[in-house]
């Protein structure tokens, strides 16, 4: 048969330059794999910590096991697209890096893999090279340590979808560094999807949605697993008020991010 049913290449892929983005950016990714039509192949993107990254010129003082960070895969978030025909005939491996994606991962310089596989299971690595994660003043915004009290704290999170825990924990204290004292305080959150509201808790309701732990002055939402299903990949928005002796202050508010494997 033609076109994907022949093997790639058994040589080792295209070493692709070095990319750098910041940690928690999103990227649209496309790595063209020219003169190959990979029709009936499936596909993976890996990201991650090579075992010998010495050899790769990666510094390493001693032998890493392999960790993998990132997977991005054909029939779940990675489209293969073939283009042209004869001589300017490209396969495209396409997919999106997220905000969930990198996030959490410390910045350094990382290895990036892409591999074809044919329909006997044979894999063919088709593209390699290095990506330098690089820090983001804006993922200091997603800690969860004390937030000196101001202006509203912007604080963006996400949480997975379909799961209960860990609860979403706010800290306050004063630009001096001391702990606020919450005694006497209620709060109050909303989450929005624009206009649309679809969750709230206040901490005086007994329902344990939302606590106040005086001790740490922090705020506590315990997000249920149907709660956290309702926050999709993008839109949702949210909003955390105090409320003392009959006043209501924002105290933090940003986006809210359903995140997928």
């Amino acid at each position: 048969m033609a076109g994907g049913w022949q093997a790639v290449s058994t040589t080792p892929g295209v070493r692709q330059g070095s990319v750098s983005l910041q940690v928690g950016d999103a990227r649209t990714w496309n790595l063209a794999v020219p003169g190959k039509d990979l029709t009936g192949y499936s596909a993976q993107w890996l990201l991650g910590v090579p075992p010998n990254p010495a050899m790769l010129g990666l510094l390493s003082t001693s032998y890493t096991p392999p960790d993998i960070s990132v997977m991005k895969t054909t029939g779940a978030n990675l489209n293969i697209v073939v283009t042209g025909s004869g001589a300017s005939l490209v396969s495209n491996l396409r997919f999106a890096l997220t905000y969930a994606d990198t996030i959490d991962l410390t910045p350094r310089t990382y290895w990036q893999q892409a591999v074809a596989i044919d329909p006997m299971g044979n894999p063919y690595t088709v593209a390699e090279g290095p990506v330098n994660l690089t820090p983001s003043l804006r993922a200091l915004q997603f800690s969860t340590g004390p937030i000196p009290l101001s202006n509203p704290a912007l604080i963006s999170f996400g949480i997975w979808q379909g799961d209960s825990t860990p609860p979403q924990t706010w800290g306050f204290q004063n630009p001096d560094g001391s702990l606020i004292d919450l005694t006497g305080s209620t709060f109050a959150l909303t989450v929005m999807n624009g206009a649309t509201l679809l969750i709230s808790a206040l901490s005086s309701d007994g329902s344990g949605a939302l606590t106040v732990n005086l001790a740490t002055s922090t705020v506590s939402w315990n997000y249920t697993s149907a709660q956290s299903l309702m926050i999709l990949t993008s839109g949702a928005t949210y909003q955390l008020h105090r409320m003392i002796g009959g006043t209501t202050q924002l105290w933090a508010h940003g986006s809210l991010v359903g995140l997928t494997p």
